[in-house]
C-alpha cells in the first residue's frame, strides 16, 4: 500500500488547521473554503515563482482539509444533545 508523501500530508494538515481557525473565527463555512482556497492557491503562485515546485495536487490536498471542519460542524449541529 502506497501512502501519502509526507508533502501532501503537511498541505492537508494546514488546510485543516487553517480551516480550523477560520470556521472558529468567523462560523461561516463559505468564507472558511473561500479563505482555504485562496491560501493554497497563493501558496502555489509562490511557488511558481521559483520558491518551489508547483504542484495541483498540493492546492488539492490543501483544499481536502476543510472537510474534517466540515463533517466536525455537521456532526456538532445536528448531533449534539
Amino acid at each position: 500500500m502506497k501512502f501519502l508523501s509526507v508533502d501532501k500530508q503537511l498541505h492537508f494538515l494546514v488546510g485543516t488547521s487553517l480551516a480550523g481557525v477560520l470556521f472558529i473565527s468567523t462560523d461561516n463555512l463559505l468564507l472558511t473554503v473561500g479563505g482555504v482556497v485562496l491560501a493554497g492557491a497563493l501558496k502555489e503562485i509562490r511557488d511558481s515563482m521559483g520558491y518551489g515546485t508547483p504542484e495541483m495536487t498540493d492546492l488539492l490536498y490543501t483544499v481536502l482539509g476543510v472537510f474534517p471542519i466540515l463533517c466536525a460542524q455537521y456532526i456538532g449541529k445536528y448531533y449534539a444533545a
